[in-house]
């Protein structure tokens, strides 16, 4: 009868091992078992043509124990999952202002008979008392 696995030998590094072996545990799962389901993920992600990209974060040490406090509570159930919705978020509302700005910009139509290099005049309304002048004297200026 055929050996349906082969025994290999792979190289970690100390803290590496002490990660792997949490997070078998902490799935309930052999070290062995990890390894295998992390290979197979591996090579299904190759293999599928258009499949995600991988994208290696290092997280500090209080990032690392945050998240994992987090699943301990049952606050989250997937570090990973956690991730996409926090990117999610993140793109949805902090990159959301800089784009909106952007798209502003290009829609805004270039001064007529100017000559490329001259200052453009913008009008600026004064608010209050700033800078110890007031609206009158900043208009004046106008």
């Amino acid at each position: 009868m055929q050996k349906l696995t082969t025994k290999i030998s792979v190289k970690l590094e100390p803290d590496q091992l002490y990660d792997l072996q949490e997070v078998a545990e902490s799935q309930g799962l052999t070290v062995s078992r990890c390894v295998r389901k992390a290979v197979v993920s591996y090579i299904r992600e190759h293999n599928e043509e258009g499949g995600s990209s991988i994208l290696r974060l290092t997280l500090t040490r209080l990032e690392k124990e945050a998240v994992g406090s987090l699943v301990d509570l049952g606050v989250i159930d997937d570090p990973e999952e956690f991730f996409h919705k926090a990117f999610i978020d993140y793109m949805a509302e902090g990159v959301k202002k800089p784009l909106e700005t952007l798209d502003r910009i290009k829609q805004l139509r270039p001064v007529p008979n100017r000559r490329p290099g001259t200052p453009v005049p913008i009008d600026i309304e004064v608010d209050g008392d700033e800078g110890g002048e007031g609206e009158a004297e900043a208009s004046n200026r106008k």
